[in-house]
């Protein structure tokens, strides 16, 4: 397949733009950040799909999410898919009635898993990223031709050890414990974050 020149500088660009960014913070003086326009949008814009266990009850995280949806739309086809959090009656379950909630989100998560996706698991024995890294892996997708990426945020005991087995990515925001409605707010704040590292804007300081 013969590939247009075009497409041949703008891939080149962007790799020697990661290849400049790599190991280096925004602050760096050497920290190269190539024109969002010049470059991010001839490539297909990066779907995201963004899976949770349970809806969104509390009107100030409804109207988090909703901002940051609405920005991201300029920057790529993100998508919220919720999933039933299976409630236990017990104020204190055990081991087994966690496990059997568990295998309920996972069959229910794995089939909103759109085909082909890189899928990202949440979860705190995944790899931090800081913002900077995680702009880099946005990038580094769309270099590869890696179009969709699939984040899944579990509920409150987390997620199924094979939805975490079987994701590409294990991700983990913090060391520290948040509920997991908060971290669907998070994670789209530093996804907005990310795409305005990689535009070059002054969002990120």
């Amino acid at each position: 397949m013969c590939v247009p020149y075009e497409i041949q500088h703008t891939l080149l660009v962007i790799s020697q733009h990661i290849a400049a960014c790599r190991g280096r913070t925004p602050g760096d003086p050497r920290f190269v950040t190539a024109p969002f326009n010049t470059w991010y949008k001839h490539i297909i814009m990066l779907n995201i799909r963004i899976i949770c266990v349970g809806k969104l009850k509390e009107r100030f995280y409804t109207d988090a999410a909703n901002e940051f949806i609405k920005r991201l739309a300029g920057y790529c086809k993100p998508e919220i898919t919720e999933v039933s959090e299976y409630r236990l009656q017990p104020d204190r379950p055990n081991t087994t009635q966690i496990e059997q909630a568990l295998e309920k989100e996972r069959a229910a998560i794995t089939l909103k898993l759109p085909p082909g996706a890189l899928t990202i698991a949440l979860c705190v024995e995944g790899r931090e990223m800081d913002s900077p890294g995680l702009s880099e892996f946005l990038s580094e997708c769309a270099v590869g031709g890696t179009s969709h990426l699939c984040f899944i945020i579990g509920g409150s005991f987390g997620l199924h050890e094979d939805i975490k087995n079987n994701a590409g990515v294990k991700l983990s925001m913090s060391k520290m414990t948040f509920p997991h409605n908060l971290a669907r707010v998070i994670l789209l704040e530093q996804l907005y974050r990310a795409f305005k590292i990689i535009e070059g804007g002054k969002y990120h300081k």
